[in-house]
């Protein structure tokens, strides 16, 4: 299950990175926020999606939206909006 909650940190992380725009492995997205992705995130583009219908989306609370995600080289960007 997702709750945003669990994403809290990732938002936080974003917010204080400093920078436009920035590449995370999902490793790295996993350490940041202390838990293990979903399978979904591994297999659908669509769960990094830039939109308030997914609870688990808080970097768009704090001006990013995901793009440029790579499921084959597990990366995903976020760009500030």
């Amino acid at each position: 299950m997702n709750r945003k909650e669990d994403y809290l940190k990732l938002a936080v992380y974003l917010q204080n990175c400093g920078y436009d725009e920035i590449t995370l492995t999902f490793d790295q997205v996993e350490e940041i926020i202390e838990k293990t992705l979903p399978a979904s995130a591994y297999k659908h583009n669509a769960w990094w999606g830039s939109d308030e219908e997914h609870s688990h989306s808080v970097w768009l609370k704090v001006g990013y939206k995901a793009c440029h995600i790579n499921l084959t080289q597990k990366t995903v960007m976020f760009r500030r909006k």
